[in-house]
């Protein structure tokens, strides 16, 4: 997900978050782990770095959804 403008969100489908062929999707909402803190103010990068994002449009072709756990 990268920031496109003030408040508005995306996610980016492919391994070059930065080319203009890209399929990417609108977020229309999140959930940021609640202890979550930017690198910055922990200095630690892996620590609660996890979100849940909803976005419209579906999976772009040849995408699948990931199977989580059950336990």
């Amino acid at each position: 997900v990268r920031s496109v403008g003030s408040s508005a969100l995306e996610i980016r489908f492919g391994l070059d978050a930065y080319d203009p062929q890209v399929e990417t999707r609108p977020v229309t909402g999140m959930f940021i782990h609640p202890d979550y803190k930017s690198a910055k103010e922990s200095g630690n990068f892996a620590r609660n770095d996890i979100a849940l994002v909803r976005f419209e449009g579906g999976l772009p072709r040849g995408y699948s959804a990931a199977r989580l756990p059950q336990q």
